[in-house]
């Protein structure tokens, strides 16, 4: 009787920490395939940023991105920029950002290349730094922070949630940087009413 109580104790046991075990795992995995997205986004988009000449009439990688990359913003983030974009096109002065999000810059950096990994729950902080890429690990931990990209998976498919800016750049996300501007708007619209009414 004893040796039965035994075994299924160890059976248990063994099932729980295979659980673990493949729990684990399991985040590792996530924690390089979150690594592995931003990179390759970066890489992508890098090229669009090198090649992109300011001024012209050619769209920005920003835009690009919009237009041919939804499906890597989630819903929020992505409904957010387009209404932000639809804003500055119909404005005669900025009314929207003045600096592209996914480099918080206004000029091509260097390169992106990711850093650092954190994981809070279902969401991933991805550090993304200013160096060309092929560098080793210590160079591009030593390089500027551009920002950290948050993303999740939805449906099994990695999304960009936000984008964090560096605490010298001001520690703001894109997401209250966007809300910030349409509440703006809305007021500047408001207040433009007025004017009119009198």
């Amino acid at each position: 009787m004893k040796t039965k109580h035994f075994s299924v104790i160890g059976a248990v046991i063994l099932c729980m920490t295979m659980i673990s075990n493949a729990k684990a795992q399991s985040t590792v995995d996530d924690k390089e395939s979150a690594h592995l997205f931003v990179q390759k986004f970066y890489d992508w988009y890098g090229v669009l940023d090198a090649a992109h000449e300011p001024g012209s009439k050619t769209p920005s990688p920003y835009i690009l991105t919009l237009k041919h990359k939804p499906s890597y913003l989630q819903n929020t983030l992505l409904d957010a920029l387009i209404a932000d974009d639809q804003a500055q096109e119909k404005a005669n002065e900025i009314v929207g950002l003045d600096f592209d999000p996914f480099t918080n810059a206004q000029d091509t950096r260097s390169g992106y290349q990711t850093g650092n990994v954190v994981q809070k729950g279902i969401y991933y902080f991805i550090d993304v730094h200013d160096i060309k890429s092929g560098a080793v690990r210590n160079a591009v931990l030593a390089a500027p922070l551009v920002l950290t990209a948050e993303v999740t998976k939805i449906d099994g498919q990695w999304k960009f949630f936000n984008f964090i800016y560096p605490k010298e750049d001001g520690g703001y996300n894109l997401l209250d940087i966007l809300k910030n501007l349409r509440n703006d708007r809305a007021k500047w619209a408001a207040e433009g009413n007025k004017k009119i009414k009198r």
